[in-house]
């Protein structure tokens, strides 16, 4: 003999499971319903940061291919990005500040949507943004790739 009865209560019982490790992960699922239609997708977009970032990124490692010291790298990009509110120019100012350094004053400094910043600091060109802006600048990014 069988129990509709109990079928639900213990499907509602692995939803409430399921919500509540994921709530203890701090990932928020609005809804068992939510959580059983996701066995049914196929693909899933996320837009940019803060949805499954913490908009708080920190930096680990730079690279110069250039041989400059990392912290003069960290330099020339925090004083690049100084006037920058995006997530990676404050980990920037974050990390410049952990190690003391201090911004250089540029002559000139243009925000790039979507690509990056662009500065001139002591009549040099300096560029901190993703690989769309090295290329705009013909910058060629081989040596980045095998890097990452």
């Amino acid at each position: 003999m069988a129990c509709p009865c109990a079928t639900i209560l213990a499907a509602s019982t692995a939803v409430s499971a399921a919500l509540s490790a994921a709530a203890r992960r701090h990932i928020l699922i609005k809804g068992g319903r939510y959580l059983e239609e996701a066995a049914s997708v196929n693909i899933i977009c996320f837009d940019k940061t803060g949805t499954l970032t913490t908009s708080e990124p920190e930096i680990r490692q730079m690279v110069s291919l250039m041989g400059l010291t990392e912290n003069e790298l960290i330099q020339l990009a925090y004083s690049t990005e100084i006037h920058n509110a995006h997530p990676v120019a404050l980990a920037l100012k974050k990390e410049a500040a952990r190690r003391g350094i201090p911004p250089i004053p540029h002559d000139e400094c243009e925000y790039i949507p979507g690509k990056g910043v662009r500065s001139v600091i002591h009549g040099d060109e300096v560029l901190v943004g993703s690989h769309k802006l090295m290329a705009r600048y013909g910058i060629e990014d081989r040596q980045v790739k095998t890097l990452l």
